[in-house]
């Protein structure tokens, strides 16, 4: 004979607490309390997440760019225009010029206004100094600038 199975409210609240945060880990659209010192320990996809969100915050349509091998991870839409973001998630390494390069001319091919280029590391002298060379139509944001875009001070 079956007895029935019966789990006290509170219980079943934490048991279905517990599931749904490990099903939001595993999707990567966990919670995430961001401070200037985690940036470099998100995910790639919990970076993509808080970037999109900052982003339609700011008033841009956000979608994913599912163009396999291109440099593009987003696609932001405002005032008719058109600006493509691309996520690099580097916990030590520093982006030279050469992703920058390939991003701006993927951008420029493909009609797009501007570019931005993130990631939770830093970028080199060499790609500072080619975003300087196109710098109304490229953007470089490091760990700490994500913290900012995230919490609304850039």
């Amino acid at each position: 004979m079956l007895l029935p199975l019966h789990l006290e409210r509170p219980r079943l609240g934490k048991l279905l607490d517990r599931l749904n945060d490990r099903i939001a880990r595993a999707q990567g659209t966990a919670s995430i309390e961001l401070d200037g010192d985690n940036v470099k320990a998100l995910s790639w996809r919990e970076v993509q997440n808080l970037v999109a969100g900052a982003f339609r915050r700011q008033g841009y349509g956000v979608r994913s760019f599912a163009g396999g091998e291109s440099p593009v991870d987003l696609v932001l839409q405002k005032d008719g225009e058109e600006t493509f973001v691309s996520c690099k998630h580097w916990k030590v390494w520093e982006v030279g010029h050469q992703p920058l390069a390939e991003l701006y001319g993927y951008m420029d091919g493909a009609g797009a206004h501007r570019a931005v280029m993130l990631t939770t590391g830093n970028f080199t002298e060499r790609a500072h100094t080619f975003a300087a060379r196109h710098q109304l139509r490229l953007v470089l944001i490091d760990g700490p600038g994500i913290f900012d875009l995230v919490h609304g001070t850039t």
